[in-house]
Formats: structure tokens, sequence, C-alpha cells
């Protein structure tokens, strides 16, 4: 009988591998420079202290990860502030770089103007 089994699980993971063949995706990396290695082991941090705040019923350590949550979030909050306010400081045309920097961050880096409106006219692009 396990010969059985084995002859079947061989044949249909064949089948299921010719069939789903594995893809490999590249994925875009995305560049937070405003991350600082002390965030990256932060984010770390945060990581496992969840997994002990889900796992507990400890009030006084529940206290401890809400508060290093908010703390954790004030902090991502000022480093990309600091970030993005330093490239718009740096900049040679500001307005440009604060709408690329907005398109950036919304995904947004196409125009959708489709209508426009000139001296009462309604032009279509």
């Amino acid at each position: 009988m396990n010969c059985s089994f084995n002859n079947f699980h061989c044949t249909l993971i064949r089948h299921f591998e010719n069939n789903f063949p594995s893809v490999f995706k590249l994925y875009k990396a995305e560049h937070n420079d405003w991350i600082t290695k002390g965030i990256k082991i932060s984010c770390q941090r945060e990581r496992y202290l969840y997994s002990v705040y889900k796992n507990t019923n400890n009030p006084q350590l529940k206290a401890y990860y809400r508060k290093y949550n908010n703390v954790l979030k004030k902090v991502i909050i000022s480093a990309k502030k600091l970030y993005y306010d330093k490239q718009i400081e740096l900049s040679s045309n500001r307005v440009k770089t604060t709408w690329s920097i907005i398109k950036d961050l919304t995904g947004k880096n196409e125009s959708t103007v489709t209508k426009m409106e000139i001296n009462s006219e309604l032009i279509t692009i």
C-alpha cells in the first residue's frame, strides 16, 4: 500500500510541477531613503513585540507594546518629514520637487486631465 501511495504521489507532483511551473518575479525595490538603520531595528523589535502582544494576557506587556508602537509611528513620521523637507530645501526648483514628491507618494505619475475649458470652449484631450 505504501508503494502505491508513493507512485500516486510522485505522479501527482510531476503533473502539478508541469502544469504550474515556478515563476520568479523581480520586484521593483522601493527607494525609502528616509529609513535609517535605527528605524529598521526598531521595526524588527516592534514585530517581535507584536507577536508577544498577541500571545499574552499581561496588561503591562500590552501597554508597553502600544506605547512602543506609538513612539515608532512618530519617529517614522518625523524621519519622512525631515527627509522630504531636506529634499525640497536643497532643490533649485522647489515647486517641481514638491509636486514630484507628491506624485511619487500618491503613485500618480501621469496627468489625468482629459478635459479643459478655455474661453468657454470645452476641449477634450
